[in-house]
Protein backbone atom coordinates (compact mmCIF):
# COMPACT_ATOMS: atom_id res chain seq x y z
CA UNK A 1 0.00 0.00 0.00
CA UNK A 2 1.48 2.94 -1.00
CA UNK A 3 1.57 6.19 1.38
CA UNK A 4 0.49 9.53 0.62
CA UNK A 5 0.95 13.23 2.41
CA UNK A 6 -1.83 15.28 1.53
CA UNK A 7 -1.03 18.60 2.09
CA UNK A 8 -3.91 20.66 1.84
CA UNK A 9 -5.17 23.75 4.31
CA UNK A 10 -9.00 23.65 3.58
CA UNK A 11 -10.09 20.79 5.98
CA UNK A 12 -13.46 20.05 4.21
CA UNK A 13 -11.46 19.59 0.80
CA UNK A 14 -8.88 17.58 2.80
CA UNK A 15 -11.34 14.95 4.47
CA UNK A 16 -13.08 14.45 1.25
CA UNK A 17 -9.69 14.15 -0.14
CA UNK A 18 -8.22 11.87 2.08
CA UNK A 19 -11.83 9.71 2.11
CA UNK A 20 -11.38 9.15 -1.78
CA UNK A 21 -7.93 7.97 -1.28
CA UNK A 22 -7.99 5.65 0.97
CA UNK A 23 -11.15 4.19 -0.91
CA UNK A 24 -8.75 3.70 -3.54
CA UNK A 25 -6.15 1.49 -1.32
CA UNK A 26 -3.75 4.45 -0.28
CA UNK A 27 -2.45 4.97 2.85
CA UNK A 28 -2.85 8.82 4.06
CA UNK A 29 -0.59 11.04 6.35
CA UNK A 30 -2.46 15.20 6.43
CA UNK A 31 -0.66 18.57 6.89
CA UNK A 32 -2.26 21.95 6.45
CA UNK A 33 0.48 23.96 6.06
CA UNK A 34 3.86 23.85 5.11
CA UNK A 35 6.09 23.45 8.14
CA UNK A 36 4.16 20.58 9.37
CA UNK A 37 3.99 19.36 5.38
CA UNK A 38 8.21 19.40 5.79
CA UNK A 39 8.23 17.80 9.75
CA UNK A 40 5.77 14.97 8.22
CA UNK A 41 7.75 14.19 5.54
CA UNK A 42 11.16 13.83 7.98
CA UNK A 43 8.95 11.96 10.29
CA UNK A 44 7.58 9.54 8.22
CA UNK A 45 10.02 7.47 5.61
CA UNK A 46 7.36 5.69 4.52
CA UNK A 47 5.76 8.54 2.41
CA UNK A 48 5.53 7.20 -1.38
CA UNK A 49 4.16 10.41 -2.69
CA UNK A 50 3.36 13.73 -1.71
CA UNK A 51 0.05 15.70 -2.99
CA UNK A 52 0.37 19.65 -2.71
CA UNK A 53 -1.97 22.30 -2.65
CA UNK A 54 -0.18 25.15 -4.35
CA UNK A 55 -2.55 27.42 -2.23
CA UNK A 56 -1.93 27.25 1.45
CA UNK A 57 -3.01 30.56 2.89
CA UNK A 58 -0.78 32.16 5.21
CA UNK A 59 3.02 31.79 5.46
CA UNK A 60 4.68 29.04 2.54
CA UNK A 61 2.82 28.48 -0.51
CA UNK A 62 2.72 24.85 -2.21
CA UNK A 63 5.60 25.89 -4.18
CA UNK A 64 7.89 26.67 -1.65
CA UNK A 65 7.11 23.89 0.53
CA UNK A 66 7.59 21.33 -2.19
CA UNK A 67 11.04 22.73 -3.00
CA UNK A 68 11.92 22.35 1.45
CA UNK A 69 10.32 18.99 1.07
CA UNK A 70 12.87 18.02 -1.78
CA UNK A 71 15.93 19.33 -0.31
CA UNK A 72 14.95 16.76 2.71
CA UNK A 73 13.78 13.43 0.20
CA UNK A 74 13.39 12.58 -3.44
CA UNK A 75 9.71 12.10 -3.57
CA UNK A 76 7.16 12.52 -6.45
CA UNK A 77 5.12 15.75 -5.86
CA UNK A 78 1.49 16.28 -7.74
CA UNK A 79 0.35 19.80 -7.24
CA UNK A 80 -3.06 20.94 -6.45
CA UNK A 81 -5.11 23.59 -7.47
CA UNK A 82 -8.14 25.52 -8.26
CA UNK A 83 -6.44 27.88 -10.80
CA UNK A 84 -5.88 26.58 -14.73
CA UNK A 85 -4.02 30.29 -15.00
CA UNK A 86 -0.46 30.74 -16.62
CA UNK A 87 0.95 31.72 -13.57
CA UNK A 88 0.54 28.98 -11.72
CA UNK A 89 2.34 26.74 -14.05
CA UNK A 90 5.06 29.56 -14.23
CA UNK A 91 5.03 29.14 -10.00
CA UNK A 92 6.23 25.06 -10.35
CA UNK A 93 7.85 24.61 -13.41
CA UNK A 94 11.00 25.10 -11.81
CA UNK A 95 10.40 22.64 -9.09
CA UNK A 96 10.81 18.73 -9.86
CA UNK A 97 7.40 17.48 -10.35
CA UNK A 98 5.01 14.93 -11.73
CA UNK A 99 2.00 17.33 -13.11
CA UNK A 100 -0.76 19.31 -11.13
CA UNK A 101 -4.10 18.83 -10.94
CA UNK A 102 -6.87 21.02 -11.01
CA UNK A 103 -9.46 20.27 -8.28
CA UNK A 104 -11.98 20.42 -10.43
CA UNK A 105 -10.85 17.66 -12.69
CA UNK A 106 -12.98 14.84 -10.87
CA UNK A 107 -12.33 11.67 -8.89
CA UNK A 108 -10.67 9.70 -11.85
CA UNK A 109 -8.12 12.04 -13.30
CA UNK A 110 -6.47 12.70 -9.28
CA UNK A 111 -6.41 8.80 -9.66
CA UNK A 112 -4.73 8.34 -12.83
CA UNK A 113 -2.18 11.31 -12.02
CA UNK A 114 -0.98 9.83 -8.79
CA UNK A 115 -0.57 6.94 -10.66
CA UNK A 116 1.22 7.68 -13.10
CA UNK A 117 3.51 9.79 -11.09
CA UNK A 118 4.31 6.80 -8.97
CA UNK A 119 5.54 4.54 -12.39
CA UNK A 120 7.22 7.66 -13.44
CA UNK A 121 8.53 8.06 -10.26
CA UNK A 122 9.78 3.94 -10.11
CA UNK A 123 10.78 4.62 -13.56
CA UNK A 124 13.19 7.64 -12.72
CA UNK A 125 14.45 5.70 -9.58
CA UNK A 126 15.48 2.66 -11.14
CA UNK A 127 16.96 4.94 -14.35
CA UNK A 128 19.13 6.87 -11.70
CA UNK A 129 20.14 3.34 -9.83
CA UNK A 130 21.28 2.13 -13.50
CA UNK A 131 22.90 5.54 -14.25
CA UNK A 132 24.94 4.93 -10.65
CA UNK A 133 25.99 1.56 -11.55
CA UNK A 134 27.60 2.58 -15.10
CA UNK A 135 28.96 5.50 -13.40
CA UNK A 136 30.61 3.22 -10.79
CA UNK A 137 31.55 0.93 -13.34
CA UNK A 138 33.25 3.14 -15.46
CA UNK A 139 34.88 4.74 -12.46
CA UNK A 140 36.92 1.56 -11.58
CA UNK A 141 37.81 0.56 -14.80
CA UNK A 142 41.65 1.75 -15.65
CA UNK A 143 40.65 3.83 -19.01
CA UNK A 144 39.75 7.20 -18.47
CA UNK A 145 36.25 8.01 -19.85
CA UNK A 146 34.72 11.59 -21.04
CA UNK A 147 31.61 12.64 -23.16
CA UNK A 148 31.65 15.87 -24.85
CA UNK A 149 28.71 17.48 -26.31
CA UNK A 150 30.23 18.69 -29.64
CA UNK A 151 27.27 22.12 -29.75
CA UNK A 152 28.29 23.75 -26.69
CA UNK A 153 31.86 21.96 -26.53
CA UNK A 154 31.11 21.33 -23.10
CA UNK A 155 31.86 17.40 -21.05
CA UNK A 156 28.63 15.74 -19.73
CA UNK A 157 30.74 13.33 -17.94
CA UNK A 158 34.08 12.50 -16.82
CA UNK A 159 35.50 9.12 -14.71
CA UNK A 160 37.50 9.52 -12.14
CA UNK A 161 40.74 7.81 -14.56
CA UNK A 162 40.14 10.83 -16.48
CA UNK A 163 40.40 13.13 -14.03
CA UNK A 164 43.54 11.50 -12.48
CA UNK A 165 45.09 11.17 -15.58
CA UNK A 166 45.26 14.57 -16.49
CA UNK A 167 45.29 15.91 -13.30
CA UNK A 168 42.66 18.24 -13.13
CA UNK A 169 39.20 18.65 -11.61
CA UNK A 170 35.86 18.22 -13.35
CA UNK A 171 35.28 22.05 -13.62
CA UNK A 172 38.45 22.58 -15.50
CA UNK A 173 38.80 20.20 -17.89
CA UNK A 174 34.86 20.26 -18.68
CA UNK A 175 35.22 22.90 -20.89
CA UNK A 176 37.20 22.12 -24.24
CA UNK A 177 38.92 25.30 -24.63
CA UNK A 178 39.96 25.47 -21.04
CA UNK A 179 41.09 21.41 -20.94
CA UNK A 180 43.37 22.48 -24.08
CA UNK A 181 44.68 26.00 -21.84
CA UNK A 182 45.26 23.59 -18.89
CA UNK A 183 46.83 20.26 -20.17
CA UNK A 184 48.99 21.97 -22.72
CA UNK A 185 50.34 24.92 -21.18
CA UNK A 186 52.79 25.43 -24.20
CA UNK A 187 51.18 27.34 -26.12
CA UNK A 188 53.20 26.32 -29.34
CA UNK A 189 53.04 22.99 -28.58
CA UNK A 190 49.35 23.49 -27.44
CA UNK A 191 48.66 24.95 -31.15
CA UNK A 192 50.29 21.77 -32.43
CA UNK A 193 47.67 19.41 -30.95
CA UNK A 194 44.55 21.24 -31.21
CA UNK A 195 44.93 21.48 -34.63
CA UNK A 196 45.51 18.37 -35.49
CA UNK A 197 43.01 16.96 -33.34
CA UNK A 198 40.48 19.27 -34.70
CA UNK A 199 41.42 18.52 -38.20
CA UNK A 200 40.72 14.65 -37.48
CA UNK A 201 37.96 15.04 -35.79
CA UNK A 202 36.30 17.34 -38.61
CA UNK A 203 37.76 14.48 -40.83
CA UNK A 204 35.33 12.77 -39.47
CA UNK A 205 37.36 9.55 -40.15
CA UNK A 206 37.43 7.56 -36.69
CA UNK A 207 40.68 5.81 -37.68
CA UNK A 208 42.27 8.92 -37.35
CA UNK A 209 41.04 10.02 -34.29
CA UNK A 210 43.64 8.01 -32.08
CA UNK A 211 46.84 9.89 -31.15
CA UNK A 212 49.87 8.43 -29.61
CA UNK A 213 52.63 9.38 -27.32
CA UNK A 214 50.72 13.14 -26.72
CA UNK A 215 52.43 14.88 -23.97
CA UNK A 216 50.86 16.27 -21.16
CA UNK A 217 51.18 18.63 -18.23
CA UNK A 218 48.81 17.93 -14.54
CA UNK A 219 48.27 20.79 -12.25
CA UNK A 220 50.84 19.76 -10.14
CA UNK A 221 53.21 20.56 -13.24
CA UNK A 222 53.71 16.44 -13.62
CA UNK A 223 54.38 15.71 -17.41
CA UNK A 224 52.69 12.57 -18.94
CA UNK A 225 52.88 10.42 -21.79
CA UNK A 226 48.55 9.39 -23.22
CA UNK A 227 47.06 7.89 -25.40
CA UNK A 228 43.84 9.04 -26.42
CA UNK A 229 41.16 8.21 -28.78
CA UNK A 230 37.83 9.78 -29.41
CA UNK A 231 34.80 8.60 -30.73
CA UNK A 232 31.71 9.72 -32.12
CA UNK A 233 28.17 8.46 -31.39
CA UNK A 234 26.17 8.26 -34.76
CA UNK A 235 23.29 10.33 -35.31
CA UNK A 236 23.90 12.33 -32.13
CA UNK A 237 26.20 15.76 -31.37
CA UNK A 238 28.20 12.99 -28.81
CA UNK A 239 32.05 12.27 -28.43
CA UNK A 240 32.92 9.83 -26.19
CA UNK A 241 36.81 10.24 -25.39
CA UNK A 242 39.55 7.88 -23.78
CA UNK A 243 42.67 8.30 -22.39
CA UNK A 244 45.57 5.80 -20.89
CA UNK A 245 48.52 6.97 -19.13
CA UNK A 246 51.21 5.24 -21.09
CA UNK A 247 53.87 7.36 -19.20
CA UNK A 248 55.39 3.98 -17.40
CA UNK A 249 55.06 2.10 -20.50
CA UNK A 250 57.30 4.63 -22.33
CA UNK A 251 59.79 5.26 -19.84
CA UNK A 252 60.20 1.21 -19.63
CA UNK A 253 60.87 0.88 -23.36
CA UNK A 254 63.32 3.74 -23.44
CA UNK A 255 65.05 2.20 -20.57
CA UNK A 256 64.79 -1.16 -22.18
CA UNK A 257 65.90 0.61 -25.58
CA UNK A 258 68.99 1.96 -23.74
CA UNK A 259 69.82 -1.20 -22.45
CA UNK A 260 69.34 -2.54 -25.56
CA UNK A 261 71.70 -0.44 -27.41
CA UNK A 262 74.17 -0.69 -24.67
CA UNK A 263 73.86 -4.65 -25.08
CA UNK A 264 74.60 -4.06 -28.56
CA UNK A 265 77.51 -1.76 -27.75
CA UNK A 266 79.01 -4.48 -25.37
CA UNK A 267 78.62 -7.36 -28.10
CA UNK A 268 80.32 -5.07 -30.96
CA UNK A 269 83.11 -4.62 -28.63
CA UNK A 270 83.21 -8.17 -27.68
CA UNK A 271 82.95 -9.27 -31.21
CA UNK A 272 85.67 -6.72 -32.22
CA UNK A 273 88.10 -8.08 -29.47
CA UNK A 274 87.44 -11.59 -30.18
CA UNK A 275 88.43 -11.01 -33.81
CA UNK A 276 91.73 -9.49 -32.76
CA UNK A 277 92.19 -12.76 -30.72
CA UNK A 278 91.59 -14.86 -33.38
CA UNK A 279 93.41 -12.77 -36.00
CA UNK A 280 96.38 -12.95 -33.23
CA UNK A 281 96.39 -16.54 -33.26
CA UNK A 282 96.26 -17.25 -36.89
CA UNK A 283 99.25 -14.42 -37.01
CA UNK A 284 100.79 -17.23 -34.73
CA UNK A 285 99.57 -20.06 -36.21
CA UNK A 286 101.11 -18.71 -39.40
CA UNK A 287 104.13 -17.98 -37.93
CA UNK A 288 104.41 -22.06 -36.80
CA UNK A 289 103.97 -23.34 -39.61
CA UNK A 290 106.35 -20.56 -41.34
CA UNK A 291 109.00 -21.99 -39.13
CA UNK A 292 108.65 -25.32 -39.69
CA UNK A 293 108.75 -24.85 -43.89
CA UNK A 294 111.90 -23.45 -42.86
CA UNK A 295 112.93 -25.96 -40.65
CA UNK A 296 111.95 -28.31 -43.36
CA UNK A 297 113.70 -27.43 -46.40
CA UNK A 298 117.07 -26.97 -44.71
CA UNK A 299 116.69 -30.79 -43.29
CA UNK A 300 118.61 -33.56 -45.46
CA UNK A 301 116.74 -36.48 -43.82
CA UNK A 302 113.97 -37.18 -45.76
CA UNK A 303 111.96 -38.97 -43.22
CA UNK A 304 112.29 -36.03 -41.17
CA UNK A 305 111.24 -34.00 -43.49
CA UNK A 306 108.69 -35.78 -44.64
CA UNK A 307 107.36 -35.65 -41.12
CA UNK A 308 107.99 -31.48 -40.92
CA UNK A 309 105.59 -31.26 -43.75
CA UNK A 310 102.88 -33.71 -42.13
CA UNK A 311 103.22 -31.17 -39.06
CA UNK A 312 103.09 -28.21 -41.52
CA UNK A 313 99.30 -29.20 -42.96
CA UNK A 314 98.17 -30.15 -39.70
CA UNK A 315 99.02 -26.35 -38.69
CA UNK A 316 97.88 -24.72 -41.71
CA UNK A 317 94.37 -26.78 -41.49
CA UNK A 318 94.15 -24.76 -38.24
CA UNK A 319 94.93 -21.72 -39.56
CA UNK A 320 92.21 -22.03 -42.73
CA UNK A 321 89.80 -22.52 -39.66
CA UNK A 322 90.45 -19.38 -38.58
CA UNK A 323 90.90 -17.61 -41.66
CA UNK A 324 87.21 -18.98 -42.35
CA UNK A 325 85.90 -17.69 -38.82
CA UNK A 326 87.41 -14.67 -39.23
CA UNK A 327 86.06 -14.26 -43.03
CA UNK A 328 82.47 -15.17 -42.05
CA UNK A 329 82.50 -13.47 -38.46
CA UNK A 330 81.40 -16.79 -37.33
CA UNK A 331 78.56 -16.95 -34.28
CA UNK A 332 80.35 -20.03 -33.11
CA UNK A 333 79.47 -22.41 -36.69
CA UNK A 334 81.81 -23.22 -39.89
CA UNK A 335 79.87 -24.18 -43.34
CA UNK A 336 81.83 -27.23 -43.50
CA UNK A 337 81.89 -27.64 -47.43
CA UNK A 338 83.66 -25.18 -47.20
CA UNK A 339 86.59 -25.52 -44.78
CA UNK A 340 86.93 -28.74 -46.29
CA UNK A 341 87.65 -27.26 -49.84
CA UNK A 342 90.28 -25.35 -48.01
CA UNK A 343 91.83 -28.50 -46.66
CA UNK A 344 91.91 -30.39 -49.61
CA UNK A 345 93.70 -27.47 -51.68
CA UNK A 346 96.44 -26.98 -48.96
CA UNK A 347 97.13 -30.79 -48.93
CA UNK A 348 96.85 -30.87 -52.64
CA UNK A 349 99.54 -27.43 -52.66
CA UNK A 350 101.97 -29.32 -50.44
CA UNK A 351 102.32 -32.86 -51.88
CA UNK A 352 101.54 -32.24 -55.48
CA UNK A 353 103.35 -29.14 -56.62
CA UNK A 354 103.46 -30.47 -60.06
CA UNK A 355 99.73 -31.21 -60.02
CA UNK A 356 99.96 -34.80 -61.36
CA UNK A 357 96.62 -35.85 -59.54
CA UNK A 358 93.23 -35.39 -60.11
CA UNK A 359 91.53 -34.44 -56.61
CA UNK A 360 87.75 -33.57 -57.02
CA UNK A 361 85.93 -32.19 -54.43
CA UNK A 362 81.61 -32.72 -54.03
CA UNK A 363 80.44 -31.16 -50.68
CA UNK A 364 77.04 -30.85 -49.56
CA UNK A 365 76.51 -27.51 -47.83
CA UNK A 366 76.75 -28.22 -44.19
CA UNK A 367 77.33 -26.03 -41.20
CA UNK A 368 78.55 -27.29 -37.80
CA UNK A 369 80.27 -26.10 -34.39
CA UNK A 370 83.64 -25.01 -34.95
CA UNK A 371 85.15 -27.56 -32.21
CA UNK A 372 83.14 -30.28 -34.75
CA UNK A 373 85.18 -28.65 -37.41
CA UNK A 374 88.55 -28.73 -36.23
CA UNK A 375 88.28 -32.78 -35.66
CA UNK A 376 86.63 -33.32 -39.57
CA UNK A 377 89.39 -31.02 -40.74
CA UNK A 378 92.01 -32.85 -39.18
CA UNK A 379 90.64 -36.49 -40.24
CA UNK A 380 90.01 -35.01 -43.92
CA UNK A 381 93.77 -33.78 -43.69
CA UNK A 382 95.50 -37.18 -42.22
CA UNK A 383 93.47 -39.15 -44.51
CA UNK A 384 94.35 -37.14 -47.56
CA UNK A 385 98.17 -36.98 -46.61
CA UNK A 386 98.07 -40.64 -46.13
CA UNK A 387 97.24 -41.10 -49.70
CA UNK A 388 99.43 -38.54 -51.48
CA UNK A 389 101.95 -40.34 -49.11
CA UNK A 390 101.35 -44.35 -49.86
CA UNK A 391 98.55 -44.57 -52.90
CA UNK A 392 100.42 -43.95 -55.97
CA UNK A 393 104.13 -45.38 -55.95
CA UNK A 394 104.92 -46.09 -59.51
CA UNK A 395 101.27 -44.67 -60.90
CA UNK A 396 100.80 -42.80 -63.50
CA UNK A 397 96.86 -41.67 -63.36
CA UNK A 398 95.95 -40.75 -60.10
CA UNK A 399 92.65 -39.92 -59.12
CA UNK A 400 90.95 -38.41 -55.65
CA UNK A 401 87.57 -38.02 -54.73
CA UNK A 402 86.27 -36.46 -51.72
CA UNK A 403 82.73 -35.96 -51.01
CA UNK A 404 80.68 -35.10 -48.06
CA UNK A 405 76.54 -35.81 -48.51
CA UNK A 406 73.58 -35.59 -46.12
CA UNK A 407 71.91 -38.93 -45.69
CA UNK A 408 69.68 -40.73 -42.83
CA UNK A 409 69.80 -37.51 -40.62
CA UNK A 410 73.71 -37.49 -40.73
CA UNK A 411 76.28 -37.05 -42.87
CA UNK A 412 79.06 -39.41 -44.60
CA UNK A 413 81.93 -38.17 -45.41
CA UNK A 414 83.97 -40.18 -48.22
CA UNK A 415 87.52 -40.14 -48.94
CA UNK A 416 88.39 -42.28 -52.06
CA UNK A 417 91.61 -42.72 -54.45
CA UNK A 418 92.29 -45.01 -57.53
CA UNK A 419 95.79 -46.45 -56.06
CA UNK A 420 97.23 -49.64 -54.63
CA UNK A 421 94.79 -49.47 -51.79
CA UNK A 422 94.72 -50.16 -48.09
CA UNK A 423 97.47 -53.34 -46.77
CA UNK A 424 96.51 -55.37 -44.56
CA UNK A 425 98.35 -53.28 -41.65
CA UNK A 426 96.10 -50.54 -42.59
CA UNK A 427 92.92 -52.34 -42.34
CA UNK A 428 90.77 -52.25 -38.69
CA UNK A 429 92.51 -53.71 -35.73
CA UNK A 430 95.67 -53.72 -37.34
CA UNK A 431 98.58 -51.85 -36.21
CA UNK A 432 98.38 -48.31 -38.08
CA UNK A 433 101.13 -45.62 -37.89
CA UNK A 434 100.35 -41.94 -35.97
CA UNK A 435 98.07 -39.92 -38.29
CA UNK A 436 95.54 -42.91 -38.71
CA UNK A 437 95.26 -43.53 -35.03
CA UNK A 438 95.15 -39.40 -34.78
CA UNK A 439 91.75 -40.32 -37.30
CA UNK A 440 90.62 -43.14 -35.06
CA UNK A 441 90.54 -40.90 -31.77
CA UNK A 442 88.82 -37.63 -33.23
CA UNK A 443 86.50 -39.90 -34.81
CA UNK A 444 85.41 -41.44 -31.54
CA UNK A 445 85.07 -38.00 -30.08
CA UNK A 446 82.46 -36.84 -33.10
CA UNK A 447 81.10 -39.79 -32.00
CA UNK A 448 81.56 -41.16 -35.89
CA UNK A 449 81.86 -44.21 -37.70
CA UNK A 450 84.98 -45.05 -39.23
CA UNK A 451 85.18 -47.68 -42.08
CA UNK A 452 88.45 -48.41 -44.05
CA UNK A 453 87.78 -50.99 -47.05
CA UNK A 454 89.44 -51.45 -50.32
CA UNK A 455 87.58 -50.87 -53.80
CA UNK A 456 89.76 -50.17 -56.75
CA UNK A 457 91.73 -48.15 -54.48
CA UNK A 458 91.08 -47.29 -50.94
CA UNK A 459 88.28 -45.82 -49.58
CA UNK A 460 87.68 -44.05 -45.98
CA UNK A 461 84.21 -43.63 -44.88
CA UNK A 462 83.45 -41.31 -41.73
CA UNK A 463 79.88 -41.29 -40.92
CA UNK A 464 79.22 -38.44 -37.97
CA UNK A 465 75.94 -37.34 -36.68
CA UNK A 466 73.99 -33.71 -38.22
CA UNK A 467 75.05 -31.19 -34.81
CA UNK A 468 74.10 -28.04 -36.20
CA UNK A 469 75.12 -25.07 -33.94
CA UNK A 470 72.28 -24.37 -31.22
Amino acid sequence: MHMILLVEDEPLIALAEKTTLEANGYAVATAQNGNAAIEAARAHDDIDLVLMDIDLGSGMDGAETAKAILAVRNLPIVFLTCHTGQDVVERVQSISNYGYVVKSSGEFVLLESIRMALRLFEANAALARRKEFIETVLDVIPVGLATTDLESNTSEYLNREFERIYGWPFEVISSVDRFFEAVYPDPEYREQIQSKVMADIAAGDPGKMIWDNVRITTREGEERIIRAQNIPIPGQKLMVSTVMDRTEQKLAMDALRASEQELQKQIQEKNTLLRETHHRIKNNIASVASLLLLQASDMDEPAARQALYEAITRVRSMQKLYDTMLLRDTDGSVMLDEYVSTIVELVAELFDGTKSTDIRAELDSCTVEVKDAFSIGIIVNELLTNIMKYAFLEQTEKMVSVSLKREDGGNVLCIRDNGQGFQDQHLPDATEGFGLSLVRMLCEHLGADLRLYNDDGAVAEVRFPCNPPA
